[in-house]
């Protein structure tokens, strides 16, 4: 429903001036959404669904690609090479899918420029991605060395002296990496906008 108001029967010597109300003009929910700022706790609920969801597509990404370079690398490299080399050979393939993947995950990550804290949903999604890759890894060892216990022993003591290591720093790097790739890609897009600002003004005086 509909109400006008006109000023021509109070100011007869002047333009009218009509004003309308709407009784049933309300604001869209959509609209509504917009407008309502962002709590402290909303902000934390944001960073956790997006640093889970993104965690899982890092670490299925690394996991599907170590499961087929372990599918090719127990049958046919370790008889020919042993344990210890083709382990070896492996790692900087491994290396080069979790610095991919890490790319892959942070060109996902939705952040608002000028928010607090955007360091730490990159350094969520690395914690919970190794959390999710070292258990899966511990159960299926479990499984294959027909207990828990067996399974933790070969897991953590029973490797070689110099593949061990190399896997534990690979491991490392895949916990680490999606940090490291937010934090370059962070001060690439600052360097970016510096640059563009004294081109600018550098412009500016001719």
């Amino acid at each position: 429903m509909h109400f006008c108001l006109s000023s021509a029967h109070l100011l007869p010597d002047h333009n009218p001036v009509i004003i309308c109300f709407n009784k049933h003009h309300r604001p869209q929910p959509e609209q509504m959404k917009l407008n309502k700022p962002i709590t402290a706790s909303m902000a934390t609920n944001i960073m956790l669904t997006q640093a889970l969801r993104l965690s899982f597509f890092y670490f299925a990404i690394v996991f599907m690609c170590g499961a087929l370079f372990g599918s090719a690398r127990v049958p046919f490299l370790q008889p020919t090479l042993g344990t210890r080399y083709a382990e070896l050979l492996e790692m900087p393939l491994m290396l080069f899918v979790i610095w991919q993947s890490a790319q892959l995950t942070i060109n996902r990550l939705e952040q608002k420029n000028g928010a607090n804290n955007q360091y730490l949903t990159p350094v969520l999604i690395g914690t919970l991605a190794f959390l999710w890759l070292v258990g899966v890894e511990l159960a299926t060892t479990a499984i294959l060395q027909g207990g828990w216990w067996n399974g933790i022993r070969v897991y953590f003591v029973a490797r070689d002296v110099i593949a061990g290591p190399v896997y534990a720093l690979a491991v490392l790097s895949y916990a680490i990496m999606p940090w490291y790739i937010w934090r370059c890609q962070n001060n690439q897009t600052k360097w970016t906008i510096e640059f563009d600002g004294s081109v600018d003004e550098d412009e500016g005086w001719f």
